[in-house]
C-alpha cells in the first residue's frame, strides 16, 4: 500500500492478515496497522471557527489549510473521530495557526 504524503497514513505500518474460506482458498487481507490520535498541543495557536448553515469542513479546509484533502489534520486539532462532526452547524472547528 502506498499512501500520498499528505495523507494520515502515510509512514504508518501495514501488516497482512491470513484467513481460509469453506472451500480451502487463502486470501491475504492488507490493512494498515492502528493509527493513535495525537493529543493536540494545548498551547498552540489556534483559530475557533464556528460553522454556519450550509458550511462543510471540505471547504473551511481549503479555505485555512489550501487543500480540502487535510481536513483530517482540522478533526484532529479538534479532537474528532468522525469528519461528519465538524460539518453540524454550531460545531467548534479547531484551526491550527502555522508555526504552532
Amino acid at each position: 500500500m502506498t499512501f500520498d504524503p499528505t495523507s494520515r497514513y502515510a509512514g504508518i505500518a501495514t501488516s497482512v492478515y491470513e484467513t481460509t474460506d469453506a472451500g480451502g482458498n487463502v486470501q491475504l487481507i492488507r490493512y494498515v496497522q492502528r493509527r493513535l490520535l495525537p493529543t493536540p498541543d494545548p498551547t498552540a495557536a489556534v483559530i475557533q471557527y464556528l460553522v454556519t448553515p450550509g458550511e462543510r469542513l471540505d471547504v473551511v479546509t481549503a479555505l485555512y489549510a489550501g487543500d480540502p484533502t487535510l481536513y483530517w489534520q482540522l478533526c484532529e486539532a479538534s479532537e474528532v473521530m468522525l469528519p461528519e462532526e465538524l460539518d453540524q452547524v454550531g460545531a467548534v472547528i479547531r484551526i491550527p495557526l502555522q508555526g504552532s
